[in-house]
């Protein structure tokens, strides 16, 4: 039986190595696929985890976020400290760190399957010298590869408390705009390059 209230760090929903049943959504399996979640999925979310399953014993909750106000964190305390037994939770986000604490707490972190390959990509790319993690980064994005930039950053933010302070802030800037529209994703990373 799973846990209850599950947490993965994982760049994606694919990244993430959940059973092929839980990939997409369904009549017991709902999705909340947001770049930030907020209060009113939140509240969405503990609404429809007090019903009943339709089919399965249990339903199965996915939520998807590279980040969580603090007013959802709020809201998601109760139902994951004391869910519902026909529910179940699995929170994916792309760094630990995005959530608070109390909530963090609440929640079992599982190992996510790519997370080997993640850790070995951070590490290849701070082995490389700075002329050949400019050449990777204009490869990468030119090639619009966004599951590439975004398990780096990810794992790159596990690793941050051995970054100095500019290191640490030029991550949390590339975090922060990467996937604003418009943000220029070569000037993110080339920086996040030349500061590690």
């Amino acid at each position: 039986m799973p846990n209850q209230a599950n947490l993965i760090v994982a760049a994606s929903l694919e990244a993430a190595g959940l059973p092929e049943g839980l990939q997409r959504p369904s009549v017991d399996v709902h999705h909340y696929l947001k770049d930030n979640f907020g209060v009113d999925e939140a509240r969405d979310l503990t609404s429809r985890s007090h019903r009943e399953a339709l089919i399965n014993k249990r339903q199965t909750f996915v939520i998807v976020a590279n980040g969580l106000t603090i007013e959802a964190q709020n809201a998601l305390l109760k139902i994951f400290e004391e869910p519902p037994a026909s529910a179940v939770f699995y929170l994916i986000v792309p760094d630990a760190s995005l959530l608070l604490p109390t909530l963090r707490s609440r929640l079992i972190v599982l190992d996510a399957p790519g997370l080997a390959s993640s850790q070995q990509l951070a590490k290849e790319f701070l082995a490389l010298s700075y002329k050949d993690r400019l050449s990777l980064v204009a490869d990468k994005v030119k090639a619009k590869d966004v599951a590439w930039m975004d398990g780096l950053l990810a794992e790159l933010g596990s690793m941050s408390r051995d970054f100095d302070q500019v290191a640490k802030q030029s991550l949390i800037n590339s975090a922060r705009y990467l996937k604003n529209r418009g943000a220029s994703r070569k000037m993110l990373l080339e920086e996040l390059a030349l500061s590690l």
